[in-house]
């Protein structure tokens, strides 16, 4: 009797071990699907920021390129062209700036290198603001085409501020020691430094 009941026992033990765990299966098969499920919402955002960025450097590229690479051709008159290059450079992304004449790689030790280099500066602050669009569209420059040159390129550099404040309509003001940006500016102030005291005048 005693053996029967013993039986018994280890059955009702067996029975009971295998409902927990059945019930442990049944957990971990949820939480596996869980995981499963979990993971799919990551790989789809994953690829959904990856589309994301893709596109707002695409979106970024095309409009430097293009303000960047209209600008250098209204000032110089060459074909020349602006572009950008972006490289992963471990967990980052590198982005390189190259301008090509005639679809050669430009070599901006030339002799006109400095000018455009200011000019490419200048430009690019500009689509810097265009793309945030935020903040006051007022520009305040120091001597930023002081390697521009004189006489005809500064005149075009003059038409083009124009063109450009008209377009975007933004403000620029420019502190420089070029005659024909204050002629063609829509308002010009000298100042002249006498015996350590500035004086400002009106050019109209």
């Amino acid at each position: 009797m005693r053996s029967h009941e013993h039986f018994a026992d280890f059955a009702d033990d067996l029975r009971s071990r295998r409902t927990a765990v059945k019930k442990e299966l049944n957990e971990q098969n949820r939480l596996l699907d869980a995981t499963r499920r979990h993971l799919s919402v990551v790989s789809e955002a994953n690829w959904l920021l990856g589309e994301a960025i893709r596109r707002v450097q695409t979106s970024f590229k095309d409009t430097v390129e293009k303000l960047v690479t209209s600008s250098i051709r209204a000032v110089y008159e060459k074909d020349i062209e602006f572009s950008l290059e972006f490289e992963q450079k471990g967990r980052g992304l590198e982005c390189k700036p190259i301008t090509k004449e005639d679809g050669e790689e430009f070599d901006l030790d030339g002799d006109i290198g400095g000018g455009l280099l200011d000019l490419i500066s200048f430009t690019s602050k500009i689509v810097f603001w265009k793309i945030q669009a935020k903040g006051r569209p007022i520009f305040i420059f120091d001597e930023p085409f002081r390697f521009l040159g004189h006489g005809s390129t500064i005149l075009l550099v003059g038409q083009l501020l124009k063109r450009l404040a008209n377009e975007l309509g933004v403000q620029f003001i420019i502190v420089s020691h070029e005659d024909e940006l204050a002629e063609i500016a829509d308002r010009s102030f000298r100042v002249v430094n006498k015996s350590g005291i500035a004086k400002v005048t009106n050019n109209g």
